[in-house]
């Protein structure tokens, strides 16, 4: 991870109001190191920034379950306090995991694109049965969001393909094989759903194929994310 990746992290967190103590702390003496003669931080703050208020208007409102509403009537100040934090956090961890990974800056949503699926992406993130797992491999950030039996890939700064291939991903149980899905970036993003025994897989793997997508791949992977312990 580069310094401005770190700056570009807790930009984040700062646009969306969550950045603690030690955080605006780091954030601070890194902006100071770097210098008023950086250009890439003012313009990371800026987009971040702007990024961020397109997101509040990306996501409809979601109703507040009627336990929720139970629990914060019949609180105490403190248990209120807790519940009210716990919840922001899920929020924040929700809006975060969209803007960080998906690279906010020179980002997805400032690219003019339909954003259901962005919708979706938010939707799905905020289940309690998903959890993320990063790819370690070639250049790029790249992550799924992955359910028992469905999954959201999501990448920035990908290189585009060769001409006539693209990047197909592979669930990976034992030495077989499963064909989830084939994408082109798009400025370098991906956001794309696939389907199969996710989790229950013992790896997740990304090859560069033929537009014909084989059904098995013909490449060594590039991209490897193990989702067994």
């Amino acid at each position: 991870m580069t310094d401005h990746d770190r700056i570009e992290e807790l930009l984040t967190l700062e646009a969306l109001g969550a950045l603690e103590d030690e955080d605006a702390a780091a954030l601070a003496a890194a902006l100071e190191e770097h210098g008023p003669d950086c250009s890439e931080c003012p313009r990371l703050r800026r987009e971040t920034g702007d990024v961020a208020g397109r997101l509040a208007f990306a996501l409809d409102p979601v109703a507040v379950s009627v336990s929720i509403r139970e629990d914060i009537l019949s609180a105490g100040p403190r248990k209120l306090l807790r519940r009210v934090l716990v919840l922001r956090r899920g929020l924040v961890a929700v809006a975060a995991a969209i803007l960080v990974i998906l690279g906010a800056v020179g980002g997805y949503l400032l690219v003019p694109r339909p954003q259901t699926d962005l919708a979706a992406l938010a939707g799905f993130l905020s289940r309690p049965d998903v959890r993320v797992v990063q790819f370690e491999g070639a250049e790029g950030n790249v992550s799924a969001a992955v359910a028992p039996r469905e999954g959201f890939l999501f990448a920035s700064n990908l290189q585009p393909p060769p001409e006539g291939r693209v990047y197909e991903l592979w669930m990976i149980r034992g030495k077989t094989p499963v064909r989830g899905l084939c994408v082109e970036p798009r400025d370098g993003v991906v956001v794309a759903r696939f389907e199969g025994l996710v989790t229950a897989s013992d790896a997740l793997a990304i090859t560069v194929e033929s537009a014909s997508c084989p059904t098995s791949p013909t490449t060594e992977p590039i991209f490897v994310a193990p989702l067994q312990a």
